[in-house]
């Protein structure tokens, strides 16, 4: 009859502690990985969304000013297309409902606005105050 000893326990024991560290060497390495490439991640996703709002800015600016100018019709409408692709990015890298309800707000209140821009003249600053309540809820 064999007889199991507190020596050939602790001989297991040595065995097989080293193959329990390497699989749990794994997790902790993919661990480190995982939560140290989480803020990179949200730094990129916020400086998107940053500069989404920007363009959107920008391009309410430039539909301002190019009302004024000779091809004014081609620049606004440009603008307009810059902007519809800014409000989709800020869609895009929304993290909370808050945030996509404001984006929507933000394009549901532009629509009228850009319809009313391509309806009429370049003249004209009927649109100053509707753009002012746009530029303020971007």
């Amino acid at each position: 009859m064999t007889r199991i000893t507190i020596v050939t326990k602790l001989r297991f024991a040595a065995v097989i502690a080293p193959i329990i560290l390497l699989i749990a060497t794994l997790f902790i390495a993919y661990g480190f990985h995982l939560f140290g490439a989480l803020p990179a991640a949200l730094h990129d996703n916020q400086y998107q969304a940053s500069d989404a709002a920007n363009s959107m800015e920008a391009a309410l600016y430039k539909m301002d000013w190019g009302r004024a100018q000779p091809d004014g019709a081609e620049i606004v409408r440009d603008q307009q297309r810059e902007f519809a692709g800014a409000v989709d990015t800020a869609r895009a890298h929304a993290s909370t409902q808050a945030q996509l309800d404001a984006i929507e707000k933000i394009a549901e209140t532009a629509n009228p606005i850009f319809d009313a821009m391509r309806a009429s003249s370049s003249g004209g600053d009927n649109f100053e105050p509707q753009m002012r309540d746009l530029q303020g809820k971007v």
